[in-house]
């Protein structure tokens, strides 16, 4: 039990449970509404790889903006984002629909733009397997250029199904 009265014991027990990894160890970093730290454990040096839990805060403040009325879903992202940042994402067949691509098509992964983690079935190794192997830091306009490399799936909006992007 820590002294802010939040039981860490589980959180431990699952990182002991953890199978040893001789180049890094298991890290955690909990912090309250205040950032002070509520539970570490590993080199809290290093960065920590947040993946999926910032896509749900990205949607949470999102939707708050719809709600407060300051953008729509349809709104396209180009209304949103500098012209350089958005073009090129989703390009077919020589034609380039990403200032078509609204903020509905990056929430329900229907934008056509590429993941750039797992962009395909190219012959390059994406950055899950380069991140997997070995900690690697990227930044936004680092993961949109990877994205450019690549033509987009589908038309925005298009597609009868969703399919994943982390670009999105």
């Amino acid at each position: 039990m820590s002294t802010t009265g939040i039981d860490t014991t589980r959180a431990q027990r699952l990182l002991d449970g953890l199978p040893e990894r001789p180049e890094s160890s298991p890290r955690a970093l909990v912090v309250d509404s205040e950032g002070s730290t509520i539970f570490q454990s590993g080199d809290a040096t290093l960065p920590l790889a947040l993946a999926g839990v910032t896509k749900l805060y990205t949607l949470a403040m999102v939707l708050r903006e719809v709600d407060r009325g300051a953008l729509g879903l349809d709104t396209p992202m180009g209304d949103i984002l500098p012209s350089d940042t958005v073009r090129g994402l989703c390009v077919l067949a020589g034609k380039d629909h990403s200032f078509s691509i609204t903020i509905e098509h990056l929430l329900s992964h229907r934008s056509g733009i590429v993941d750039y983690m797992a962009p395909g079935p190219h012959k390059l190794r994406s950055l899950v397997e380069q991140f997997l192997e070995h900690d690697r830091g990227w930044s936004a306009d680092q993961a949109l250029e990877i994205a450019r490399h690549y033509p987009g799936i589908a038309k925005p909006g298009n597609s009868g199904r969703a399919r994943y992007s982390s670009t999105n």
